[in-house]
């Protein structure tokens, strides 16, 4: 199989992010399927610590009821370790830089 050509910035997110707010850089037109591809509870733990702006973005990429549902299960989620909350982060990570690896999510131009 062959992959698609990586841009610049494509190639350096897949080797270097390691913020989950690196993927504000991500199409927002793409997070549905960012969301799709990654567990609810990764999500739900890594979201808990993550800033308003990339709770909103995902929350955005939601349908409403499923963005309200996720938004109650992050409010109600009692605190985790910051170890398990960066182990949370780290497979949300690896599966958008896997989504952007094969082509499936595109980075936002110029960000």
């Amino acid at each position: 199989l062959e992959r698609p050509i990586q841009s610049e910035r494509e190639l350096k997110f897949i080797r270097n992010a390691f913020l989950l707010e690196d993927i504000l850089q991500v199409m927002p037109e793409d997070l549905p399927k960012v969301v799709e591809s990654i567990e609810v509870d990764d999500l739900i733990i890594a979201l808990k610590p993550a800033s308003n702006a990339l709770r909103k973005a995902f929350f955005d990429a939601l349908p409403e009821k499923a963005s309200l549902t996720l938004q109650e299960q992050i409010e109600f989620l009692m605190p985790k370790s910051i170890r398990a909350a960066e182990a949370a982060q780290e497979r949300v990570l690896k599966k958008v830089k896997s989504l952007i690896r094969s082509g499936e999510v595109k980075l936002q131009q110029g960000h």
